[in-house]
């Protein structure tokens, strides 16, 4: 939430299913998270990301790194 804020961005958190590599961290005491990217067509053979999403996704990495 900090990180989105300090780049203008409203962050939105929600619990989801499924499956993702976080879960073999979590298991063993290593909290972890999964930033969604704004994907189309999850799961498919039309499966993609915006450019504009993709950058946007860097963004809040870069600046999740720097606060730490």
């Amino acid at each position: 939430q900090k990180a989105g804020k300090q780049i203008g961005m409203e962050m939105h958190l929600k619990i989801s299913g499924g499956g993702s590599d976080a879960n073999i961290f979590n298991s063993i005491n290593i909290p972890s998270v999964i930033i969604g990217t704004g994907m189309k067509n999850v799961h498919t053979c039309q499966e993609y990301i915006s450019l504009y999403d993709m950058v946007k996704t860097v963004n809040i990495l870069l600046q999740m790194i720097m606060m730490e």
